[in-house]
């Protein structure tokens, strides 16, 4: 249940981003995608497979990383 609320928010953001509603460099298209693969990490613990788990790793790394720098240019 958990993954399929990350593929939902995943879904979401993709779609406010390209319907022209939000814009990568705000704060909203990284948020939704970092609230995304922390349901989708979850989901792992009941099918575990290592290069899922790479990449939602990363992309939460990322989507850290593009809020930082938001935060850093915004000060």
């Amino acid at each position: 249940m958990a993954g399929l609320l990350g593929v939902v928010l995943y879904i979401a953001s993709d779609f406010l981003l390209h319907g022209g509603l939000v814009r990568i460099s705000g704060y909203i298209y990284p948020a939704v995608y970092l609230t995304a693969d922390g349901p989708e990490f979850f989901s792992l613990s009941q099918s575990f497979s290592r290069s899922s788990a790479i990449i939602q790793t990363m992309l939460i790394v990322i989507s850290l990383f593009g809020i930082g720098r938001i935060i850093r240019f915004d000060a």
